[in-house]
């Protein structure tokens, strides 16, 4: 992602982590113990997570179709590829 921004010279938000690893077509695919990664984010100071979409519960709880879920003092913002995350 910070290599987008640069490229691009889009700035990335200040309150933001991203969690998740990117393809080589862009897609951001997810990763094993997310829910430890956001809580990590949270206590680090991130308001925002930008995760893959492919994620389907939340702290136990089903999200189907959600794009923006607030939970616990933090937003996880799902998106399915590069364009997505620098859109939101």
């Amino acid at each position: 992602m910070a290599v987008v921004s640069s490229l691009f010279d889009i700035p990335v938000r200040s309150d933001t982590a991203f969690v998740g690893e990117i393809g080589l077509l862009g897609e951001i695919r997810p990763v094993k113990a997310l829910e430890k990664r956001v809580s990590e984010a949270k206590r680090m100071g991130f308001s925002r997570v930008v995760t893959p979409s492919t994620i389907k519960k939340i702290k136990g709880k089903k999200v189907s179709g959600a794009r923006n879920v607030s939970a616990n003092g933090i937003t996880q913002v799902m998106c399915e590829n590069l364009l997505e995350a620098i859109n939101s």
